[in-house]
């Protein structure tokens, strides 16, 4: 299951919005702590990013694998919602001490874009944007 997830995150790439990945380089560049929280499976999202090795930390719902097969079952609570949250305090738990930047696309992500200090909802659509 890993090795197909990896195949995917190679064969499709290019599906990651370029000025997202932009934003990501910026912020490792200035030595920021990136996270990636995300309610898919924490299996084929930890692909897309391994080119960050370990700059990027990656918070997704965790999935019950064995033998090398998919159980059906969650190891951990869907990162969705007020999970989202839940995750980025256990990653970086002394919140008054950084500021948060949160982007999302979602329904999913509105507690993680109130929670932050500054937040931009489906922010990589216009190709001339990036924000930082």
């Amino acid at each position: 299951f890993d090795d197909l997830c990896r195949r995917f995150a190679i064969d499709n790439n290019h599906l990651l919005r370029k000025n997202g990945i932009a934003v990501i380089w910026k912020a490792v560049s200035e030595s920021s702590q990136v996270i990636i929280v995300s309610a898919s499976i924490e299996n084929w999202v930890r692909p897309f990013f391994l080119q960050f090795g370990n700059e990027v930390q990656v918070a997704c719902t965790k999935i019950d694998v064995r033998h090398e097969r998919v159980t059906g079952k969650f190891l951990t609570k869907n990162c969705y919602g007020q999970e989202k949250v839940k995750r980025i305090d256990r990653a970086f738990p002394h919140r008054k001490t950084y500021e948060l930047i949160a982007f999302g696309d979602s329904k999913g992500d509105k507690k993680m874009l109130e929670y932050a200090d500054r937040s931009y909802y489906k922010p990589f659509r216009a190709v001339s944007e990036v924000y930082v």
